[in-house]
């Protein structure tokens, strides 16, 4: 039977069926996610104090953006159940992505902007990096700003005027993580060495970076793509998970910190480096990647085939030893850590 000319669309399959869609995404990634805290809490325990805070931000962060969401999914779906007028409009918990999405950007592109600055020493490049994170974030609270305030249920045609928002929102967070991939593949390729083991190691930490921050951009340019192109809300799908990305792809590198290690010098007192400056510069063999003070001594074994029978020059040769093994050791010590 043909539909009536007068009957409203679908608005519970073309809405809040992508919506749903994109909260199963948002639920799976929410689950690798806590497994990867909880594996981060547990093997890196000697990690700064400020820095377990930082990721017990992202844990909470992340929890109000998925039960949110799931609110909103329930309100559309089970408290409007039949009412297709209502699944043609929001609420104000869907102003809860947004918000949270742009914290949790904006706090993960900083902390990778940083990385950048530690490893190149180029504070412009963190400052360029940092503008554009908080450029996309303000976009992305000022989504929630008015989608919970100003105007707390808009329907589908008067989300249109967020189109300005959107954009500036998603096309500064996909530069932001580009900009950060491009800089840090650069750099570690830059630093190649003549050790094999050495560069076997950097060709994983590249292949990490391309992949943390390819993901997040690449996800970032398809919501864009499918908002700008669809007059539907398809683009919820990609767009409830976003933030699910950025925090997984931070406690990835994170957590890989465990595989960067030598297996020829596992470090045996549980010690970690540094999360802030990621891992220490790539040594030769019986090297470990830590922040803590593991310093390569150097011993200089001096022997003598000529007998002498003068205590003086006995201990001229043992001064030579002694001095020589300081000497070396403290030049040894003089290592720049990433």
């Amino acid at each position: 039977m043909a539909s009536s000319p007068n009957a409203l669309p679908n608005f519970a399959q073309t809405v809040q069926g992508p919506t749903l869609i994109g909260l199963f995404l948002n639920l799976i990634l929410y689950g690798t996610f806590i497994s990867q805290a909880h594996f981060y809490f547990s093997t890196f325990k000697r990690d700064q104090r400020w820095f377990k805070i930082f990721i017990a931000s992202l844990v909470f962060f992340e929890t109000i953006n998925s039960v949110f969401a799931m609110y909103y999914s329930y309100d559309r779906l089970v408290n409007n159940f039949g009412d297709m007028p209502a699944q043609a409009v929001s609420n104000w918990a869907f102003g809860i992505g947004p918000l949270t999405n742009g914290i949790i950007a904006m706090s993960v592109q900083t902390f990778f902007a940083w990385r950048v600055k530690v490893l190149t020493g180029q504070g412009w490049m963190m400052v360029a990096i940092t503008f554009l994170s908080v450029v996309s974030s303000l976009a992305a609270m000022a989504i929630f700003f008015v989608a919970a305030i100003l105007i707390p249920s808009p329907t589908v045609s008067a989300a249109q005027i967020f189109r300005p928002v959107v954009i500036t929102w998603l096309v500064g967070s996909a530069l932001a993580d580009t900009l950060i991939s491009a800089v840090l593949v650069f750099h570690l390729r830059q630093n190649r060495s003549a050790f094999s083991t050495t560069n076997d190691a950097i060709n994983r930490i590249i292949r990490l970076t391309v992949q943390t921050g390819v993901i997040t951009s690449v996800w970032a340019i398809i919501d864009l793509g499918v908002y700008l192109g669809d007059s539907t809300a398809h683009h919820v799908i990609f767009n409830l998970s976003l933030a699910k990305l950025y925090s997984n792809s931070l406690l990835s590198s994170l957590n890989s910190r465990e595989g960067w290690k030598y297996t020829s010098a596992l470090d045996a007192s549980g010690r970690s480096e540094d999360a802030t400056r990621g891992p220490q510069r790539i040594r030769p063999p019986n090297v470990v990647f830590s922040s803590q003070s593991v310093r390569p001594e150097v011993y200089i074994d001096i022997e003598s085939h000529e007998l002498r029978d003068t205590s003086a020059d006995a201990k001229r040769a043992a001064d030579t030893t002694t001095s020589g093994y300081y000497r070396n050791s403290d030049n040894a010590k003089q290592s720049v850590t990433l």
